[in-house]
């Protein structure tokens, strides 16, 4: 089966699991996890910039044949859906020029929330296991290479380039479920036949489940717990009981959207 991709650049705690939840009742949709699938053509990619093996002997075509089959190969493995959505920074300078060579015009799908309300609904799952203060955690995260980081500027990048792309909200998400899932299906090309808002499936691919308790080396209990019964309209959360103030002061004027 031929696969659609869609590149999905998010910041943490903005509703994904929800929306895949809702969207894997579709069995044609994949919402994938963070790509494991970038972080292994962005490996391999380095290869020729410092192998000396391939210095030797630079079969470029070849080697770009062979990880860039690898992205579909991964897919064609992992699910039996048609559509994917990628979940990464693919938007970031170097990962555009990879995905380039996948995609002639990609399209991308924003997952978005404020990123002081990120930031404290993160720190709020994270802290009773965090080996370090909420501080150095909150720095670890929006410095350069840091996950809201990377994640920030690959959105900046898909609006300010003008990527094909549609910006979904956390409180649509959780407000207004259906017509969110709507928006997603006309983005895909779907025909939109309603979706189930209670009794949700928990997170899953072939019976394949998160392992949060390896992921970072912090213990992320909960971090991908799905309220089953309902999803909770209430889009707010307290930031100044969650984040130091000088995290507050720091970065409450980072928001890219």
């Amino acid at each position: 089966m031929d696969k659609k991709f869609f590149y999905v650049s998010s910041v943490p705690k903005s509703g994904q699991t929800i929306l895949a939840s809702l969207l894997h009742q579709n069995k044609d949709i994949c919402f994938t996890p963070r790509s494991i699938v970038l972080q292994m053509i962005w490996e391999l990619a380095q290869i020729k910039t410092y192998s000396i093996l391939y210095r030797n002997f630079p079969a470029a075509e070849a080697f770009d044949y062979a990880v860039f089959n690898m992205f579909k190969n991964y897919y064609d493995k992992l699910t039996d859906a048609k559509y994917i959505l990628d979940r990464g920074p693919w938007a970031e300078p170097y990962n555009r020029n990879l995905l380039s060579f996948l995609e002639d015009k990609p399209k991308f799908i924003i997952i978005y929330r404020p990123i002081l309300q990120s930031l404290a609904a993160l720190m709020k799952v994270e802290k009773p296991n965090l080996s370090c203060s909420v501080y150095k955690r909150c720095m670890s995260l929006m410095s350069p290479g840091g996950d809201v980081h990377c994640s920030l500027k690959s959105i900046k990048e898909i609006i300010r380039n003008k990527e094909d792309h549609i910006i979904i909200h956390y409180k649509d998400i959780v407000t207004d479920p259906v017509a969110t899932v709507k928006k997603i299906y006309n983005y895909l090309g779907l025909e939109f036949k309603g979706v189930r808002t209670t009794n949700l499936d928990p997170y899953e691919i072939k019976g394949i489940k998160y392992r949060d308790h390896l992921f970072d080396l912090i213990p992320h209990q909960n971090l991908h717990t799905l309220r089953t019964d309902k999803i909770d309209p209430n889009v707010e959360i307290d930031v100044e009981k969650h984040l130091p103030k000088d995290i507050i002061e720091m970065f409450k004027n980072s928001d890219v959207l």
